[in-house]
């Protein structure tokens, strides 16, 4: 395996064409540099210089040979200095998983961020709860923000909370609870797309003690919109979801049973500064909103 530092003498003598001055540029004795290009030389197989008495110069394998080594030496001086400022926290990557709660705190949570660390690259991943807390246990994602609780033993934080609210379609007569909706159709967003909030929502509907026919299924949020503006269904949808169309209005669920907090949360604390600091921000922004 060839060595770094033989490299490395390769392509200081290429730049220097002279046994002294690159020796001195490298901090070595004379026969020291010429026993590192003699241990690359055999590994290659032929020369790489030519040594006369008045001047040396590079062969052919030399010259086609010193762009690579040029470029790998100094990638492998680049690794200590990229080393490092991952470990202060000035570049790497994060990978964040999000769902609609956070939606308007991420964008000035990373603006922040990215003023003091613009090197490290954010990388953004729309996904439920469900599917944040597997991304993180096979490393996918460095941080979740997503519903808590976080399982067991997990490091997390309270962000934010939400809730739920009734998208109704406009032609429904005024309601002031759920219950009166009970001879409607209600559609409700399947299982496998968001398991945790459908689980919460079958949960709460449990809870009021009204029987809800003709459970319709949905695809999506956005499709429970649309279904509600047809008067097809009304819907139950996280308030963090924007509810804009004029064939529909919307009634806000304020009860505890309703609502439910927003953490960030991953299986262990923070561990590089980067993620540590993103973490902080994220809260801070959090803390500051109305």
């Amino acid at each position: 395996m060839m060595e770094y530092r033989d490299l490395r003498a390769f392509v200081t003598l290429s730049e220097q064409l002279h046994f002294g001055q690159a020796a001195q540029r490298l901090h070595l004795t004379q026969s020291a540099l010429s026993k590192q290009l003699k241990r690359l030389e055999a590994q290659l197989g032929a020369p790489l210089f030519e040594r006369g008495p008045g001047a040396t110069r590079l062969t052919a394998l030399g010259l086609a040979l010193l762009d690579e080594a040029r470029e790998l030496v100094e990638r492998s001086e680049r690794l200590p200095r990229l080393a490092q400022e991952v470990l202060a926290g000035t570049r790497g990557t994060l990978r964040i998983g999000f769902g609609a709660p956070v939606r308007l705190l991420l964008p000035g949570a990373i603006a922040r961020f990215r003023a003091h660390s613009p090197e490290v690259k954010i990388t953004l991943h729309d996904l439920s709860t469900h599917h944040q807390l597997r991304a993180l246990l096979e490393g996918e994602l460095d941080l979740g923000c997503c519903r808590l609780p976080a399982p067991r033993g997990w490091f997390s934080r309270p962000l934010l909370r939400d809730h739920l609210v009734a998208v109704l379609p406009a032609d429904y007569p005024p309601c002031a609870h759920l219950g009166e909706l009970a001879t409607y159709p209600l559609a409700i967003l399947r299982r496998e797309k968001a398991p945790v909030f459908h689980d919460h929502l079958i949960h709460y509907l449990a809870q009021l003690g009204t029987p809800f026919a003709h459970l319709e299924p949905l695809s999506d949020f956005a499709a429970g919109i649309a279904t509600a503006a047809a008067g097809i269904a009304w819907t139950l949808l996280p308030a963090s979801i924007p509810v804009d169309h004029p064939g529909v209005r919307t009634l806000a669920l304020t009860e505890p049973a309703a609502s439910w907090p927003i953490g960030l949360m991953r299986p262990t604390a923070p561990d590089t500064p980067a993620l540590a600091a993103f973490c902080d921000t994220l809260l801070e922004q959090a803390s500051a909103r109305p």
